[in-house]
C-alpha cells in the first residue's frame, strides 16, 4: 500500500487492487489551485494507471466552482476507472449529485451508504474495465 498526504485528504493506493482510498479532512476546502496538486499527487501515487477512487465522504468539505470544472474533464479523469462515495453526510450528497448533474463527469461516480457496498461496486467496474 502506498500512502501520500495533501492538503485536503490522507491518500492510501493499493496497486493489486488498483483502488485508490481517499479520506478527505473535515473541512478541507477544494479551490483549483489546491485540487491541482492533489490530482497530480493522485497522478504520481498510482503512477499514472488505471484505478479506481473509494472517497470517505462522511465529513464536510467545499468544492469551489472551478474545482469542479476540473476534475469534471476527460484530461483530469483519464486514468479513473470510477468514483464510489460512501457514508455521505447529506451537504457531500448534495454536492455529489449536483457535480453529476451539472459537469457530468466522464466515468461512474455513485454514491452509497456505507463502505463495503462501495467497495462491491467500485470492484466490479475495475472488473469490468479490465475483461
Amino acid at each position: 500500500m502506498k500512502k501520500a498526504q495533501t492538503d485536503i485528504a490522507e491518500l492510501h493506493y493499493d496497486p493489486e487492487e488498483s483502488i485508490l482510498y481517499i479520506s478527505i479532512f473535515e473541512g478541507a476546502e477544494m479551490n483549483l489551485e489546491v485540487t491541482k496538486f492533489h490530482y497530480k499527487i493522485i497522478a504520481e501515487l498510482t503512477e499514472n494507471k488505471p484505478h479506481a477512487v473509494l472517497l470517505d465522504a462522511s465529513v464536510y468539505f467545499s468544492v469551489d466552482k472551478e474545482s469542479m470544472e476540473f476534475t469534471s474533464q476527460a484530461e483530469t479523469m483519464s486514468k479513473r476507472i470510477a468514483t464510489a462515495h460512501f457514508d455521505p453526510n447529506i451537504a457531500n450528497d448534495i454536492t455529489v449529485n449536483f457535480f453529476k448533474a451539472r459537469f457530468k463527469p466522464p466515468g461512474p461516480v455513485k454514491i452509497f451508504k456505507t463502505k463495503p457496498e462501495a467497495l462491491l461496486w467500485l470492484k466490479e467496474q475495475i472488473s469490468t474495465y479490465f475483461e
